[in-house]
């Protein structure tokens, strides 16, 4: 899992180089309207499922995204984003105890339950719209993006915990097994548990805050709606729901109209 995270971040970091030279060249040859911009943006973000499979609401958890992108002003009060982002999301599952029993039906007061905290690793490719308003020094934007998620790698952290009544144990056939609480935690990566993409709606109310005639500092508070199943089994209907967004970035102009 490092090592996939040491390749995403290298991609997201060859890719900032490359707006960087694209827009200096062919982007600032080919349009000649509007302004270009070219940013870093990152944010902590609270993430959660829906899933009408577990008996508990699954709780909320905290990641981040982060990574360039490049804007291209239409007009003084619209402009696109094209960005990439490296998108880490959580959500962990808490399962109340439920009954267990052996083949033959002879458990009384035996029970398993287990917990799960996930965490979930997407490249996602936002694009955007914005319409702008302010002056020189300061502008408020609402920001309306659709984006498109392509799934890297998951991380699972949780304990499964079978509890083997004193009265039951007697008809317990496997020697590993004791009296009380069986715990085993786990700490590893996850195969094929959720689906290959997600896609679905960001919105954002943001700030800039122009430090000089090139430079910008932007802060967001938004959420994002996810459309897509979360899981890769299709009869398991879940999706990202519940993610509250803050960002904040820095923004360059390269090309002043």
């Amino acid at each position: 899992m490092a090592n996939n995270k040491g390749n995403i971040l290298l991609l997201i970091l060859l890719t900032s180089v490359f707006i960087f030279g694209f827009s200096t060249s062919t982007i600032a040859q080919v349009y000649q309207k509007g302004n270009i911009n070219i940013g870093f943006e990152g944010g902590v973000q609270f993430t959660n499922v829906s899933d009408a499979y577990t008996i508990n609401i699954p709780t909320s958890g905290v990641g981040y995204s982060l990574g360039p992108f490049v804007e291209y002003h239409v007009s003084p009060a619209f402009k696109l984003r094209f960005a990439l982002n490296y998108d880490n999301r959580k959500f962990g599952i808490s399962e109340p105890p439920y009954r267990v029993n052996d083949s033959s039906g002879n458990f009384e007061y035996s029970y398993f339950q287990f917990n799960r905290d996930y965490n979930v690793n997407y490249l996602t490719i936002p694009l955007s719209v914005f319409y702008v308003k302010g002056n020189e020094k300061f502008k408020i934007y609402i920001q309306f993006s659709f984006y498109y998620s392509l799934y890297l790698n998951a991380h699972q952290k949780g304990t499964n915990d079978l509890y083997i009544d004193p009265l039951d144990y007697p008809f317990v056939t496997d020697s590993t097994i004791t009296v009380g609480h069986n715990i085993k935690a786990f700490d590893e990566p996850v195969e094929g548990l959720f689906s290959s993409s997600d896609f679905g709606i960001n919105f954002y109310l943001g700030g800039i805050i122009k430090l000089s005639p090139r430079f910008g500092l932007t802060i967001a508070p938004g959420f994002t709606v996810g459309m897509a199943n979360v899981y890769e089994d299709p009869g398991r209907r879940s999706k990202w729901s519940r993610i509250f967004k803050i960002n904040a970035g820095i923004v360059y102009t390269l090309k002043k109209k």
